[in-house]
């Protein structure tokens, strides 16, 4: 645990620690000039003393094949939705799993819906595993019907200890399987306002030196928590129009500085 060093590269200059979400955060696959505009502007955040952390859905593997550089930024890392927290090295610093039993019931429970989902299981070392209960972080349920979603996700967290999200934003590989969205499963104790208290608790943190900034769903909990900004446009600054926004990561590093 010792790899996460909150101030030991620029210890006293500054000590802030921003917490942003990835994909239509910090990184756009489609705006290459906006993603290396927010690059640009962490690395000189960094150099100010301050520290960044990516806080995804994704896992680590999927995060840093995508942006590469990212290792190059990133001074910890929160994936699976906040089930996994990792040091700037790689190294498994906290996971919030699934109890087995869980994993169970909820696979029995998606049998009953009227489209039976496709599901993905999530540990920290292998994504889009075969089925699986021991070591979960998190699940996926595929659906090919849009309309399930949002009535599947509250059936869901009416009725298992855990949270539960929709999402209608896919890639196009999944488009080819005929696959319109899906549902973000992970522990109730997981999240990533936990993810972020874990790390709080493991070096003192002040809250007052934490900035969050996302544009989904699942950003909502860690930008009501914190100092948290929501992306302009997103779908959560939509959704939630009294959120405070900011344009981009860049824009909010220079606000903060």
């Amino acid at each position: 645990m010792d790899e996460l060093k909150l101030s030991s590269a620029h210890e006293g200059v500054g000590g802030k620690i921003l917490f942003s979400d990835f994909d239509g955060t910090l990184y756009f696959r489609d705006e290459i000039e906006k993603t290396r505009a927010n690059i640009e502007a962490i690395r000189k955040w960094r150099s100010l003393g301050h520290q960044f952390c990516i806080t995804t859905g994704r896992s680590y593997k999927s995060v840093t094949t995508e942006l590469p550089q990212i290792r190059e930024l990133c001074d910890c890392y929160i994936v699976d939705s906040g089930s996994i927290v990792m040091s700037k090295t790689g190294e498994l610093l906290h996971v919030f799993y699934f109890k087995p039993e869980v994993v169970s019931e909820l696979i029995e429970f998606s049998k009953g819906f009227s489209e039976v989902p496709v599901p993905f299981y999530y540990t920290p070392d292998s994504e889009n595993i075969d089925y699986k209960t021991e070591g979960v972080t998190k699940l996926r349920f595929w659906f090919k019907d849009p309309s399930l979603l949002e009535e599947a996700t509250t059936r869901i967290n009416n009725s298992f200890p855990v949270s539960a999200i929709f999402q209608e934003v896919i890639s196009n590989k999944k488009e080819l399987l005929g696959l319109q969205g899906f549902i973000e499963i992970i522990p109730l104790e997981s999240g990533k306002s936990n993810a972020i208290r874990f790390l709080q608790g493991l070096r003192g943190i002040s809250t007052d030196d934490i900035i969050t900034v996302g544009d989904g769903l699942n950003d909502l909990g860690m930008i009501r928590d914190f100092n948290g900004f929501a992306i302009e446009g997103s779908k959560l600054s939509n959704i939630y129009p009294e959120l405070k926004t900011v344009s981009t990561v860049a824009s909010l590093t220079l606000k903060m500085i």
